[in-house]
């Protein structure tokens, strides 16, 4: 008998159980986003807009879930003397979560790990404009509550912060979202 066969084939079935896909999930959820910029100087400046995200994770026990997820954390505009100023922030993230249980249905929880941090300005008079973007590693991190709905189904609340760059400058970044995850 060949065991390192049965026991592939074993591990294939556990993991097609209906069991181990209960322990993955996705969330999607929208908000409110914050770039902490300086508006010294300027004539207009709005550092909140729409911010959204999208989660995917799978549990590994205890509370503690391995996530990848992006993160769009809105956009700032500022304008000085006829020149409009546009920075956004979004991340891709690779981090780790935990959550524990406080009530029947609601647990609390926090996520940290590292952002693929995608940082864009842009700029123009009206006649001509011009853009860039750069891509910078950043830490990440979160606190997050889930109210379950049914069992595969949770209302999901958080706040996300990073830190954006961009040519020397830094900026700190907030989404506050509320959304829903989905167990499968």
């Amino acid at each position: 008998m060949n065991h390192p066969k049965i026991a592939l084939l074993a591990l294939l079935g556990a993991l097609a159980s209906p069991a181990a896909f209960a322990q993955s999930y996705v969330s999607g959820a929208i908000g409110r986003g914050h770039i902490n910029l300086d508006c010294a100087g300027t004539s207009q400046c709005k550092t909140s807009g729409s911010a959204y995200k999208l989660t995917a994770g799978h549990a590994l026990g205890d509370g503690l879930a391995a996530e990848v997820g992006y993160v769009a954390f809105g956009k700032a505009r500022a304008s000085v003397t006829g020149v409009a100023v546009t920075a956004k922030a979004r991340a891709v993230t690779f981090g780790v979560a935990y959550e524990a249980p406080v009530a029947e249905g609601l647990k609390l929880g926090g996520r940290v790990g590292l952002a693929a941090m995608r940082t864009s300005l842009s700029a123009t008079n009206g006649v001509a404009s011009v853009s860039e973007g750069k891509t910078k590693a950043a830490l990440y991190y979160g606190l997050y509550a889930n109210y379950a709905l049914t069992q595969a189904v949770s209302l999901e609340f958080g706040m996300d912060f990073s830190r954006a760059r961009f040519d020397g400058e830094k900026a700190g970044v907030r989404a506050i979202t509320a959304g829903a995850r989905v167990g499968f």
